[in-house]
């Protein structure tokens, strides 16, 4: 999304991370994580950037936050919007989910404050840069799990995917121009990946528009995929190329490099990031 002229570190650096947790009277599980992020083809720098805090106890269940944010704006905007996003999360959310808080309306006010906070560090940001309103935000993805149960908070275009005995799924809605026409039948879903407006969101982190996140449950089991994408991805893999990938029985940072492969195959005109989590038996 944008153009961007000079690189910026990522918050996380690409690599594959397992750990094994312990539950007393629940199903016990393990997470596999994998996560990487490719400037792609075209881009002189790196507008996305992501995020993954994870922890295991002897008595509790696994934790994890995951986080993917694909920034909008000229020059080093988008760049810095991203990595403002993915910071602000991980700041607040971590000590919170460390220190106890539980799925429901709870941990739901912390999501929302979080990313109001996000919010507003992007649009101090623009102020104090003189950039104009509207020309820097982000989009973000947060997946706060907990065991075999999690919350996904969701603003713009980047994606979750949930793989399941059942296929794959499309956990999130887009926010863009291009998905509010299909929702109402005025395009065909197909028309997402070549539309003019499919670059156009609705909904952004920093944005002109009034701040909305989605938030949304899931539940996973023993098996599961949950992958967290920017468009860089989805964009240029489809669906059924997507679950082909994650069918196989391959480790997720063999299947992540996978999916990139694919996307830079396919052009690579955008930058390209996953996160994926396997959810093991201990």
């Amino acid at each position: 999304m944008g153009e961007a002229y000079h690189s910026r570190p990522l918050v996380a650096q690409s690599g594959a991370q397992e750990y094994t947790f312990r539950m007393p009277t629940k199903p016990r599980v393990r997470y596999n994580i994998a996560k990487e992020s490719n400037v792609g083809r075209v881009r002189r720098n790196n507008q996305d950037a992501m995020g993954a805090w994870v922890q295991h106890y002897p008595d509790r269940p696994p934790l994890a936050v995951l986080v993917v944010a694909d920034g909008m704006g000229g020059h080093e905007a988008g760049e810095i919007a991203s990595q403002l996003a993915v910071e602000k999360l991980l700041e607040l959310l971590t000590p919170a989910v460390e220190g106890g808080i539980q799925l429901g309306e709870e941990l739901d006010a912390m999501l929302a404050n979080a990313i109001t906070q996000a919010s507003t560090a992007i649009v101090n940001f623009t102020v104090s840069h003189k950039i104009e309103p509207g020309n820097m935000g982000t989009t973000l993805e947060c997946a706060v799990l907990m065991g075999g149960e999690g919350r996904i908070a969701h603003v713009g275009d980047s994606r979750i995917y949930q793989l399941t005995a059942n296929g794959l799924n499309q956990v999130t809605e887009d926010h863009s121009a291009v998905a509010e026409l299909v929702s109402v039948g005025v395009l065909k879903p197909e028309d997402v990946y070549t539309h003019p407006r499919r670059n156009i969101l609705t909904r952004s982190v920093g944005g002109p528009w009034p701040l909305e996140v989605d938030m949304v449950p899931v539940s996973l089991k023993v098996g599961d995929r949950l992958m967290l994408c920017s468009d860089g991805l989805w964009g240029l893999v489809r669906d059924d190329d997507i679950e082909r990938i994650l069918l196989k029985a391959d480790p997720p940072d063999r299947l992540v490099q996978e999916l990139i492969e694919a996307a830079l195959e396919a052009g690579g005109d955008d930058n390209i990031t996953v996160i994926l989590c396997d959810v093991l038996p201990a």
